[in-house]
């Protein structure tokens, strides 16, 4: 109990740290003192409503592109769906390959192993399973799957995350600087806008970059999720400018949902040189609160459970304990002998 007390002292004070960057970051001399309390409130049990979410959803995302560089209007539509049950996650896939013959990919993690089934057929095969927490390289590899697969797209349909973090993360975050804070009404409706810049930096491609000219819109009435934000991208290593605008709808018929019905991410090119325009259009259907565990192990899908070698202390553990045990009563009878 007393370690227990030390971890949740430990974590309020690193909180509280974190709010106090965060509130002295608001320059403006207007800024509503009653209005930050209320946001630093709710940032406060923002990262452990998500952690405890649970959600089964489908979407279908439909992108297209325009511009330099791009023949014509190109457009390409993909039907997605995730599952997330504490640490465990789902991530399936279906879109037509380049013989336009449609497929079905399911990616897991379960915590244990990690693993992809191709469902294109009637036949589900393995494309790939690996034990985790024994190899680095591998751990790494099935982070990198999750990252690219699961938290990616979630970050564009959870009224919880902008920018690729949880809010409470970003606003804690060193690189990002808010600038002002303030009540603003939109729609008939009231909302809180953040006007932000960031300072970030790209380590798999070793670029420098700044976001300028940012605002986020949330809204108090609905567990302050992100309804809408905007900046400037650009990049101090090849010079690349874009603005991007994300909007996002909330009406799954669910209250409390932070997972938007709807989500739009515009990406508009600002160097003169070239001139393009992308834009993702999230259409999301609520299927499920509650994801059984069992889903996210093989045996579901009709596929037997690993047997993985076990390494050489899973072999021996019991037999190297059994050694020690033994050999530390062979001493204590010893040195009782010789005491006497």
């Amino acid at each position: 109990m007393k370690a227990a007390r030390n971890v949740c002292f430990i974590g309020f004070i690193a909180f509280f740290l974190s709010v106090g960057q965060f509130a002295s970051c608001a320059v403006a001399s207007d800024d509503d003192a009653a209005l930050k309390t209320e946001l630093m409130a709710a940032l406060a049990s923002m990262k452990s409503k998500y952690e405890q979410l649970q959600f089964n959803i489908r979407c279908s995302l439909e992108d297209s592109s325009s511009g330099d560089g791009i023949s014509g209007e190109r457009r390409r539509k993909t039907e997605r769906e995730f599952a997330r049950n504490e640490d465990c996650f789902i991530a399936i896939r279906e879109a037509e390959n380049s013989k336009g013959v449609l497929t079905n990919i399911l990616k897991c993690s379960n915590g244990s192993y990690a693993f992809a089934i191709d469902r294109s057929t009637n036949s589900p095969t393995l494309v790939y399973l690996e034990r985790l927490g024994v190899d680095s390289a591998i751990d790494e590899r099935a982070a990198d799957q999750k990252k690219n697969e699961f938290d990616a797209p979630i970050n564009d349909v959870c009224g919880y995350m902008i920018l690729g973090e949880l809010l409470p993360e970003l606003f804690s975050n060193p690189n990002f600087s808010l600038k002002k804070l303030a009540k603003r009404e939109v729609l008939g409706k009231a909302m809180v806008e953040i006007e932000f810049e960031y300072n970030g930096y790209d380590a798999e491609h070793n670029d420098k970059y700044q976001l300028t000219d940012g605002k986020i819109v949330l809204d108090p009435t609905n567990d302050w999720v992100v309804a809408s934000a905007n900046w400037v991208f650009e990049s101090s290593t090849d010079g690349m400018k874009n603005k991007i605008t994300e909007q996002r709808q909330y009406n799954l018929g669910r209250e409390g949902c932070p997972i938007a019905s709807k989500s739009i991410t515009k990406v508009e090119s600002l160097n003169k040189d070239r001139r393009y325009v992308t834009e993702n259009n999230w259409t999301i259907e609520w299927k499920r609160q509650e994801v059984p565990k069992e889903e996210f192990f093989l045996t579901f899908y009709g596929l037997p459970e690993p047997q993985f070698d076990r390494s050489f202390l899973e072999k021996w553990s019991w037999w190297l304990i059994g050694g020690i045990v033994f050999l530390a009563t062979g001493c204590w009878l010893t040195m009782r002998r010789s005491t006497k």
